[in-house]
């Protein structure tokens, strides 16, 4: 299998998916974790908004790491 089959594969199982779980670093160093909708780019990039009021857009502010689970069935 080649680089650009896998690419193509990770690609059809994100697009089937929905939902994915963010999580985020806190300001005392706690994981947060939150369920949004996201979407992705024919580069595997993955797209989401949020309001500037929420914990992880203040968490993203400070602090960049972060996980990004998709897909639980």
């Amino acid at each position: 299998m080649t680089e650009k089959d896998i690419k193509q594969l990770v690609l059809d199982f994100i697009r089937k998916q929905k939902l994915a779980v963010i999580s985020t670093v806190g300001n005392k160093g706690i994981p947060e974790s939150a369920v949004l909708e996201f979407g992705e780019t024919e580069k595997l990039e993955l797209v989401f908004d949020t309001f500037t009021t929420s914990r992880k857009y203040k968490n993203l502010q400070t602090n960049k790491n972060v996980s990004f689970v998709i897909g639980w069935d």
